[in-house]
């Protein structure tokens, strides 16, 4: 009999054992995924993959379901406010001081920025509500806020503009996607290539995929 209880015993500490190395794992590879999630915050353009094709420079990252095509006549700058920002090699910042850019007084630019979770004050259920219920594009607009919906690659996208004397001078296209995800995609238009800048950033958006 005490054999038996023994066996039982181990029987049953075995189980237990396997179970909480199974608990373990689980939360490993739960505490993995959302610490590579969070991290996708901070990708730059270091993370995408550049290839060329009928001779288009594209940028890739796979990770995050993105795809687009550097506009020609564009550079890559470092920033601290963008995970990625672009420019036209004859950017001049306004008034001549660099402390001002992205604005222009000549030339263009587009940020790009990424968010899980609703980080960088994107919020992907108030935007995604913007696309799916009915009549809260209105009530988003009664905020103060001058938005409209527009498709992006057969993608359903939010464009917002800001005004200056009923004068557009920045947009943003921002995209909620799979669940937690909002990408945007920024252009300020001001200086005097502004309309150029807005023809480029249409383009641009018509390049944009994502997966």
């Amino acid at each position: 009999m005490i054999i038996f209880m023994n066996k039982k015993i181990k029987i049953i500490l075995s189980i237990l054992l396997i179970i909480a190395i199974l608990a373990f794992i689980v939360f490993k590879v739960v505490e993995y995924k959302k610490e590579k999630e969070e991290n996708l915050n901070f990708i730059t353009i270091q993370d995408f993959i550049e290839r060329k094709m009928d001779g288009k420079t594209i940028l890739e990252n796979q990770d995050i379901g993105l795809s687009f095509v550097l506009p020609q006549g564009w550079e890559f700058i470092n920033t601290s406010w963008a995970n990625v920002s672009m420019r036209t090699f004859d950017f001049e910042p306004f008034m001549g001081d660099v402390s001002r850019s992205p604005m222009a007084d000549k030339g263009c630019w587009i940020d790009f920025n990424f968010s899980t979770n609703d980080t960088k004050g994107l919020d992907y259920e108030t935007l995604n509500n913007v696309l799916i219920l009915e009549g809260f594009l209105s009530v988003y607009n009664e905020e103060g806020n001058n938005a409209e919906i527009i498709d992006v690659n057969n993608v359903k996208a939010i464009k917002e503009f800001k005004t200056i004397g009923g004068v557009v001078d920045f947009m943003s296209v921002k995209i909620p996607f799979n669940k937690n995800r909002v990408y945007s995609f920024d252009t300020y238009l001001i200086g005097q290539d502004k309309e150029k800048c807005l023809e480029e950033f249409n383009s641009f958006l018509n390049s944009v995929s994502i997966k």
